[in-house]
């Protein structure tokens, strides 16, 4: 469907008919590691639109950003494809200096009973992508800005303080890392 994304250290990823396929930078065989189907947004070409991955080494977890959710899973030294333990529906919040991933629980744009890996719904509000399992923000229970019932989402890395400053429905909050 698109011409595939490397990412250095990571692999290569690319998308067929909704489904995610990858493989090492030094690999020639393709490994299916997730699927992405029917797609419900009529305002949306695709939940591939915005495709980012972050990989810490160190732990071996592994983070695949789309427009409307996260995966979460594990890529380890010597496995051949990550291996997805869960996904999770919203948009997306980064904190670039803990290089922690967010998410505002949502809706996702597709027919989630046939995505896989299994989709975990969280109550509203801010949650942290943990490996295993997604995990409320601590001390933050902000509920997200609307409009009607469309959501406002507003967010903004602050250099000086290091802080995410996100805007919710009782004014502003500045996450920084904990």
């Amino acid at each position: 469907d698109s011409v595939p994304i490397d990412f250095p250290g990571v692999g290569v990823f690319a998308h067929v008919k909704g489904q995610i396929w990858f493989r090492r930078s030094d690999a020639r065989e393709w490994h299916l590691i997730a699927s992405i189907k029917d797609l419900l947004s009529l305002y949306s070409q695709s939940p591939f639109s915005i495709f980012q991955v972050r990989y810490e080494e160190e732990t071996g977890s592994i983070w695949i950003m789309l427009e409307d959710r996260v995966m979460v899973g594990r890529l380890e030294q010597d496995s051949v494809a990550p291996e997805l333990d869960y996904q999770f529906a919203g948009d997306v919040v980064l904190h670039p200096p803990s290089g922690k991933i967010l998410v505002w629980a949502g809706e996702a744009l597709t027919d989630q009973e046939n995505d896989s890996p299994r989709q975990i719904s969280g109550d509203p509000g801010l949650w942290e992508m943990s490996a295993g399992a997604p995990t409320r923000v601590p001390g933050f229970q902000a509920q997200p800005r609307l409009s009607n019932t469309v959501p406002l989402l507003s967010t903004l890395f602050h250099g000086p303080t290091q802080a995410t400053i996100v805007s919710h429905a009782g004014g502003f909050a500045a996450f920084n890392g904990e």
